[in-house]
């Protein structure tokens, strides 16, 4: 199956393990201006290397591969996210003088120019999903990070917002973050 479509197949990029042909188009049509800008769906080749999580480059833009999937006819196809901006990860750290709270904090950088999909969070979200928490403004995809902590701070387009739901099931290999705007005092 995966030979017909030869004539449309295009050059990705599978981050650290090299690049393969796949035919990529849009997941839905353009009832939905989000799925319509940021989902993708391709057709890969039954060796393929690639994987949940994996950061794929396809024509100057990257993406994270959400789901992988074998279908009925044997071929295999994945659901791409594109990537829209990146991020900082940082933790707060309480400054002590001598045993003493200065009541300031320090920050300290976990890790620097993270790939990460976001999505601010409306009233009408909140309202139909049940699993985002009542204080939610953003909601972030990141590549998992094994010391991240629930309270660490995303730096985002120079806001900072504090992490308060880490979800590591929502897609394989990824951290799904649930945030609000970070109102603790730094220096």
């Amino acid at each position: 199956m995966y030979n017909a479509f030869r004539d449309r197949m295009k050059k990705v990029t599978i981050d650290g393990k090299g690049e393969e042909g796949w035919v990529v188009n849009r997941l839905y049509g353009l009832t939905n201006a989000y799925n319509a800008n940021y989902m993708y769906k391709a057709l890969i080749p039954n060796h393929s290397l690639a994987a949940s999580g994996d950061l794929i480059l396809y024509e100057g833009e990257k993406f994270f591969v959400i789901s992988k999937l074998r279908s009925v006819t044997g071929t295999q196809q994945i659901q791409m996210q594109k990537v829209n901006c990146t991020v900082n990860i940082v933790r707060l750290v309480k400054e002590f003088i001598n045993g003493t709270f200065t009541g300031k904090n320090t920050r300290v950088v976990i890790k620097e120019n993270v790939p990460s999909v976001y999505k601010d969070i409306t009233a009408k979200m909140q309202m139909y999903d049940a699993r985002l928490l009542q204080t939610t403004t953003r909601k972030f995809i990141i590549p998992k990070i094994a010391d991240l902590k629930l309270l660490d701070t995303i730096e985002f387009n120079g806001e900072l917002c504090q992490i308060d739901m880490i979800n590591t099931t929502d897609t394989e290999n990824l951290f799904t973050l649930q945030t609000q705007k970070d109102k603790r005092k730094i220096g």
